[in-house]
């Protein structure tokens, strides 16, 4: 299918969730849109939680004293200014530059928690050193118990409060990266991940950082 030249463009006030969306579908290389965008096989547990989502509405009530209201709730011990918390994102670097970085910047700006991924882009140590309000950690559940202590060690020394555990079902994979024959390029591993490595093998890892994709 032929696209219209206007697709590309990226004059557009974004005004929803799905605006973003769009925005970052014409922003970012097809592999890499389609890795953020989708969910495993068929996408039809994807497809019901955008479904459920949807159907949440606001209750209207009117006539009622708005002139104190707030947001704010607690979760873990932890004060929220928003029930929100920013969910980690593999490779989140490859999306923006230092994006792991900018969004705990966010988070903090906005008084909620940012979760760091195993497959950050950027370490820890850097997030952790460019906010003050402490990060939260996901791990992955991994065979090799002294690699996840290690990286739990980590965590805790940059003073991560909450360890989130990922602890996936034994099978699940996007069909989307094999259509679009995705690589994952030496120099774009993750940070958090490639320290470990560099301690162990310091001649076989890469170069520390790598520019992400729209940077190119």
């Amino acid at each position: 299918m032929t696209q219209n030249k206007r697709d590309h463009s990226l004059n557009l006030a974004p005004a929803s969730i799905d605006d973003y969306r769009e925005l970052a579908r014409r922003k970012l290389p097809r592999q890499l849109f389609d890795y953020i965008d989708g969910g495993a096989f068929g996408e039809s547990t994807l497809a019901a939680n955008r479904d459920d989502l949807h159907r949440i509405q606001f209750r209207q009530r009117v006539l009622r004293d708005v002139s104190t209201r707030s947001l704010s709730t607690t979760v873990l011990g932890e004060e929220l200014a928003l029930p929100v918390i920013l969910a980690p994102v593999g490779f989140g670097g490859m999306f923006a530059r230092r994006a792991e970085v900018q969004a705990a910047k966010a988070a903090e700006h906005a008084g909620i928690p940012f979760c760091e991924s195993t497959l950050s882009i950027c370490g820890l140590e850097e997030v952790a050193a460019a906010v003050k309000r402490p990060v939260w950690f996901q791990l992955y559940v991994m065979k090799d118990r002294s690699y996840a202590e290690d990286l739990m060690a980590r965590a805790q020394a940059v003073g991560c409060t909450t360890l989130v555990l990922t602890v996936g079902p034994p099978v699940g994979r996007s069909t989307l990266p094999r259509r679009t024959k995705r690589r994952q390029r030496p120099d774009c591993a993750s940070e958090t991940v490639a320290s470990r490595r560099r301690s162990l093998h310091p001649h076989q890892v890469g170069p520390r950082r790598s520019p992400s994709a729209v940077d190119r």
